[in-house]
């Protein structure tokens, strides 16, 4: 990306009155808690910025990133990128008759809220998942039996061309963690929702639920994208066992202490502590720098940890598991690259990430 480039942007920028940011941290604003800098950081402040942004880009040849709230996203550290478009402020809600229309920087959490405090059910099970609207579609977000398009009436949103396209949701392609959006290059401006009213208490009591149960099973504490594969049933069920000694183990392992009764005792603070150490050692995880969460081996917590030390826990993770159905959740930023810091760090991640995609399109 060559640095003119660069100035012809901030031309337009400050032309179009649109706010942005010169070499923004990616590093301390971020949810991973990983990266370095991003050249430009624009703010647009609603869809129509948005699209016009993203036209200008096109005209001017432009390698650029649309983000949300990152809570998906790692951001490698061996590069500085080059031109990122945030839609934090893309966030306005519109509610009319039965339906509410969203805009993609919507706050997940927030809409969730939002429609709740009104009477509309159908969305408890959403309650405490991070990220925005726009993420959560790319991902068909959901927990506890919902996902985010079970509601979902239409999606508009910018295709390859630059057109403004509107689509209903049978033609979005949604499965499990998955859409139409996920591997093509597609951004979202709003989603259209539909409306049902249902008893406020009823509401309040499955969103209370949710949230003690969210917080109970996910880590809080260190810094971390949540799930980094998606699988049929837990992660724990893909792992195959090197040492008949260490599979033995680990069955025992499991029902002498993750049991119905067990469980029930340690309900306020459950841990798979045992378990995961069990496959560390089967699979020399004890070996890497970066470690999982004591709730899931399935959840990295970055401790101040590098890119490729993160990319290698995924990576070795990935290799220990049988891979039918498996997908990763966790997205490394590979677009708008300004410049390259560290070649062979930099090689050495994308060779692994890649090998993971390509795993998963066989």
């Amino acid at each position: 990306m060559k640095k003119d480039i660069l100035v012809q942007l901030d031309n337009w920028l400050d032309k179009e009155c649109i706010l942005y940011y010169l070499d923004y941290d990616l590093k301390n604003n971020c949810y991973s808690k990983t990266g370095t800098i991003v050249k430009r950081f624009i703010l647009p402040k609603n869809y129509e910025q948005l699209i016009n942004i993203i036209c200008f880009s096109k005209d001017i040849n432009l390698d650029i990133k649309v983000i949300g709230e990152t809570t998906n996203i790692l951001f490698n550290d061996t590069v500085n990128y080059g031109v990122f478009i945030s839609t934090k402020l893309v966030n306005s809600v519109q509610f009319k008759d039965n339906t509410v229309i969203v805009e993609s920087g919507k706050s997940l959490p927030d809409f969730v809220r939002d429609v709740s405090m009104r009477g509309y059910g159908g969305y408890e099970g959403l309650e405490g998942i991070p990220g925005s609207i726009g993420g959560g579609i790319v991902m068909n977000a959901g927990a506890y039996g919902y996902e985010i398009s079970d509601n979902l009436i239409s999606v508009t949103y910018i295709n390859e061309n630059g057109e403004v396209i509107t689509k209903n949701k049978s033609c979005l392609n949604f499965e499990k963690r998955n859409s139409i959006f996920k591997y093509k290059n597609l951004i979202i401006l709003y989603a259209e929702f539909q409306l049902l009213h249902s008893p406020l208490e009823d509401i309040k009591n499955k969103i209370e639920t949710f949230h003690i149960a969210r917080h109970i099973y996910q880590e809080w504490t260190m810094p971390n994208l949540g799930s980094i594969f998606t699988a049929p049933r837990s992660l724990y069920d893909h792992f195959k066992f090197n040492s008949f000694k260490n599979k033995l183990s680990y069955k025992l392992t499991r029902k002498i202490f993750y049991n119905k009764i067990m469980r029930f005792f340690n309900r306020k603070k459950p841990s798979n502590e045992r378990l995961n150490n069990i496959i560390k050692k089967d699979k020399n995880l004890n070996l890497l720098t970066v470690n999982c969460s004591h709730k899931n081996i399935n959840t990295f917590c970055n401790q101040n940890n590098s890119t490729r030390e993160i990319i290698d826990y995924i990576y070795s993770i990935y290799n220990s598991i049988d891979k039918k159905n498996i997908f990763l959740e966790n997205e490394l930023v590979e677009k708008s690259i300004y410049e390259i810091i560290s070649k062979n760090d930099y090689n050495d991640i994308i060779s692994k990430y890649k090998k993971i995609l390509e795993n998963e399109k066989i």
